[in-house]
């Protein structure tokens, strides 16, 4: 098992984090500006690998305005009332994407690129939101396939592609707050994983990505 930033080694098991060719970490946000971050997974060990990302998007207690793409004739005007809320969008370029699951009373825009019957992907693992105070939502995605050493299917797809910071009343972020979209990726090597119904030959379930990351999640706490 690995956790990267960037690369970092675990015996066999090695997997890279791209976040696009134009993406720069520190890099200022403006509302509306759309800013490249394409996170994708790329096995370069020696073992197959599951692999698994984590999303860790910021909170504040802040007031949306209509934006021209939602209603033109409330553009500029207040569209929620103040509350704690995620500040970004996260979009998926292309046709057929996955959306995470609005929750009651949340005003989120999380595209992603999920997996169909004939074609890999992302699966949601895990949403843990709090709207009682909590600094940040967090996402689990586990890859839809295992990712071989070499060749075309050594690589994920993107799990999105673009950031854009939402709409917000001006000076409701103090400008010393530095806020960052925070993406973590784990692997962990196909071997000896005591999962049930398992194959290296059939596509894990999202049940099965589910104990395969229970066993990730174990084995960082040790």
């Amino acid at each position: 098992m690995v956790s990267l930033n960037r690369i970092k080694r675990g015996g066999s098991v090695k997997v890279q984090l791209d976040e696009g060719d134009n993406y720069v970490d520190s890099q200022t946000a403006v509302p509306g500006t759309v800013i490249e971050k394409a996170p994708k997974l790329t096995n370069k060990g020696n073992n197959n690998e599951y692999v698994f990302l984590k999303v860790e998007v910021p909170k504040e207690n802040v007031t949306l305005l209509y934006e021209k793409s939602d209603d033109p004739d409330n553009e500029g005007k207040i569209k929620l009332e103040k509350s704690r809320q995620q500040i970004f969008k996260l979009i998926a370029d292309g046709t057929g994407t996955a959306a995470v699951p609005a929750a009651e009373g949340k005003d989120v825009v999380f595209d992603y690129h999920g997996n169909t019957e004939t074609s890999d992907g992302w699966v949601l693992l895990t949403e843990k939101c709090d709207f009682t105070g909590t600094a940040k939502d967090v996402y689990v995605f586990g890859y839809s396939r295992m990712l071989t050493p070499v060749g075309d299917t050594s690589s994920t797809k993107t799990l999105f592609d673009k950031v854009q910071l939402k709409s917000i009343i001006d000076g409701e972020i103090p400008g010393s707050t530095a806020e960052k979209i925070t993406v973590t990726g784990y692997a962990i090597q196909d071997r000896n994983l005591d999962v049930e119904g398992l194959s290296a030959d059939t596509d894990p379930t999202a049940e099965q990505l589910t104990a395969i990351y229970g066993i990730v999640e174990r084995k960082k706490q040790q």
